[in-house]
C-alpha cells in the first residue's frame, strides 16, 4: 500500500510540473503572434502606459484588480482594460479607470471561467483622435492565468 501511495505522490507531481510546461507554452504562444507595428513616438519623447493584474493567476471567477501607470500626457484621461486581441486594443472591454496624477486603479472584473493564461491590454486615447493607434496609447499584455477548481 506504500508503494501506491509513493507513486501515486509522484504522479501528481509529474503531472504538476506537465500542466506548468504546457502554460509555459500557451503563454508563449498567445504573446509571440504577431501584432500590428507600434508607432514611435518623436525622438525625446518617451510615453508609457503599463497594466498590472492583482493577482496575476486564480481560479475562475475570482475577483482582478487592473491598475494602470500612465506617463506623460494622461492625467484626466479615461483608461479602458481591454480583453488581449491580435489588433491593438480591439477586444471587449472589461474594465476603466481614469488617471489621477500617473495612475489608476480600474473597477474590479471577475475572472473567466475558462482555464488558461488570458491576456489584457490598457488602451488610452492621449491625443483625442478617437482611436487608440498612436504610440504609448496601448500597454503591452498583461497576462492573467486562470486555474481551474
Amino acid at each position: 500500500m506504500k508503494n501506491f501511495y509513493k507513486s501515486a505522490r509522484i504522479s501528481i507531481i509529474v503531472l504538476f510540473i506537465i500542466l506548468l510546461l504546457v502554460v509555459g507554452i500557451v503563454i508563449y504562444w498567445v504573446f509571440s503572434k504577431e501584432s500590428a507595428p507600434e508607432v514611435t513616438p518623436p525622438a525625446g519623447e518617451v510615453k508609457s502606459i503599463t497594466l498590472t493584474l492583482v493577482p496575476v493567476a486564480a481560479t475562475s471567477d475570482s475577483l482582478i484588480t487592473p491598475s494602470v501607470s500612465c506617463l506623460p500626457d494622461c492625467n484626466g484621461k479615461t483608461v479602458f482594460i481591454k480583453e488581449y486581441s491580435t489588433v491593438p486594443c480591439a477586444g471587449n472591454q472589461i474594465s476603466s479607470c481614469v488617471i489621477s496624477g500617473s495612475d489608476c486603479t480600474g473597477f474590479v472584473f471577475a475572472a473567466p471561467s475558462q482555464s488558461g493564461v488570458h491576456g489584457y491590454v490598457a488602451c488610452i486615447d492621449r491625443n483625442g483622435n478617437n482611436n487608440f493607434n498612436d504610440g504609448g496609447e496601448s500597454s503591452k499584455p498583461a497576462s492573467l492565468v486562470v486555474i481551474s477548481q
